[in-house]
């Protein structure tokens, strides 16, 4: 399986440009020791995300050149290590822009 994202190539000047990101190929991530995998179904695109790609200060870090850019999201967990999230479940995290 693969997983697509959206990351971060260079902060934004003004308004998102299209190549101030890019949609790469991420490799599936495994669940952690009582931890989950989602698949993402809705994804948050807000204020909040476009003050993440800025260097400024705020209640989180900035995302990094090369990451995924961060936002909140809905999905399903499609694999579980965790009996409280067992696969089917819905979700709401802190998913990025990513499958």
């Amino acid at each position: 399986m693969v997983n697509r994202g959206v990351v971060l190539r260079r902060r934004p000047e003004g308004l998102l440009r299209h190549d101030d990101v890019e949609l790469v190929e991420l490799k599936m991530p495994e669940p952690a020791e009582d931890g989950f995998v989602v698949r993402a179904e809705w994804l948050g695109i807000d204020a909040t995300v476009r003050s993440w790609l800025s260097e400024g200060e705020g209640y989180f870090p900035a995302v990094e050149i090369g990451e995924v850019v961060r936002c909140s999201g809905t999905g399903v967990v499609v694999e579980s290590r965790n009996d409280r999230f067992p696969v089917g479940t819905v979700v709401t995290a802190l998913t990025g822009w990513q499958e």
